[in-house]
């Protein structure tokens, strides 16, 4: 019986000892190698940040598509990180009020910095001064000294200084405007040259205009395919062609496409834009390889539906106006927050960014994959849309 009472006894001891030590190894390895981690993932996102901050400050950015929407957004985005924009679009006026948007974007921040300035130290002297380069000269900006050997120096030579002197203010720069139609490829050659003349070089250079369509294949005008690739593709390739060889001079430079989830996976009715956007994709993945001796990156983003004008301002089969806000389209991402993904994708030199979600993304595997069962599943939805409109 002893031996029976020793034999389970070790067989017990055998059974809770790895158990505990298992915990002994949890506790003293495991837990500070996961906090670890976290750290250093927080540390490289944070070296990311840092470098594409560094990357944008300063670059010329032109950004085409500029009036509204994705265009507008990533304006502000890349404004507000020290970014000297070229905002380029067919319509004046709105460029002209996007503008003056980012002008008060620029006196936000110097008043931002007015009153952190004014609650940091109150012995501090301000100097009126008149911002150069703004569109209103009688515009007058408090510019904080908080150097006291320099304000002494000032009120004995009794000087005004610039507002670019200011910290807040050194970051930004005057936005142009470039006004062309997209689809004009010899406008487009035009609206180049003047880019260069208006600041010398571009960095980075962001195509992002286009239009939408909804139609179908057999009614659609072969006009209507043909404005639709003119504004999508031939005119960007265009701009782009013109700029390149300037970012190549001048060993520097980026070319960032705003594509589609379209333009890696095709859904009925959408042939014309889907198409574009197709095209789009093979010239930049073209491009990439091409411009790798020369350092010029290439950025493909994807969206899937924004919450935009796009499908009101789309083209139908015979050209004219669609007019309607998708149920999609009103339910899709900001335009904010794409800006947002956009300008991250810019800093760290991104080359294919897919920004949708968990559906439309399966659906780019599934093409891939099992195309046999993307292609039942777009015969369907075809069926079913072709329902619903002759109902």
């Amino acid at each position: 019986m002893d031996y029976v009472f020793f034999f389970f006894l070790s067989i017990r001891k055998g059974f809770l000892g790895p158990p505990r030590k298992l915990m002994d190894l949890t506790s003293w390895v495991i837990i500070p190698f996961l906090f670890g981690s976290i750290g250093i993932y927080g540390l490289v996102r944070l070296l990311r940040r840092l470098r594409s901050s560094a990357y944008i400050q300063d670059a010329v950015v032109v950004i085409t598509g500029a009036t509204s929407g994705l265009g507008k957004e990533c304006a502000k985005v890349f404004y507000k990180a020290g970014a000297q924009l070229v905002l380029c679009g067919r319509n004046e006026e709105g460029l002209k009020d996007l503008i003056n948007e980012l002008c008060r974007i620029r006196k936000g921040s110097v008043q931002g910095s007015y009153s952190l300035a004014r609650d940091s130290d109150e012995s501090h002297t301000a100097i009126l001064g008149t911002a150069p380069g703004t569109e209103e000269r009688s515009v007058r900006l408090h510019v904080f000294l908080c150097d006291r050997t320099l304000q002494s120096e000032c009120r004995q030579q009794r000087r005004v200084l610039p507002c670019d002197t200011h910290p807040s203010l050194a970051q930004f720069h005057k936005p142009h405007i470039v006004i062309f139609d997209l689809s004009d490829v010899e406008a487009v050659a035009n609206a180049a040259k003047e880019i260069l003349q208006l600041v010398g070089k571009v960095d980075i250079l962001i195509n992002n205009a286009g239009i939408s369509y909804r139609g179908t294949i057999l009614n659609t005008k072969v006009s209507v395919d043909r404005m639709i690739m003119d504004t999508n593709y031939f005119g960007p390739v265009a701009l782009t062609k013109a700029l390149l060889p300037s970012m190549i001079k001048n060993k520097r430079g980026h070319i960032v496409a705003i594509s589609s989830v379209q333009g890696k996976i095709s859904i009925p009715f959408r042939s014309a834009y889907s198409a574009s956007k197709h095209a789009t994709q093979a010239f930049c993945d073209c491009l990439r390889a091409e411009m790798v001796p020369h350092d010029i990156a290439v950025t493909v983003v994807s969206p899937g539906y924004i919450q935009t004008n796009l499908s009101l301002n789309a083209v139908t089969d015979d050209g004219s106006r669609y007019g309607v806000m998708d149920k999609n389209t009103a339910e899709g991402r900001t335009p904010e927050e794409v800006a947002r993904i956009v300008f991250r994708a810019v800093g760290e030199r991104s080359k294919d960014v897919l920004v949708a979600g968990l559906v439309p993304t399966l659906a780019v595997y599934l093409r891939a994959l099992a195309p046999k069962i993307f292609f039942s599943i777009m015969a369907a939805r075809a069926k079913k849309e072709r329902k619903f409109k002759d109902a």
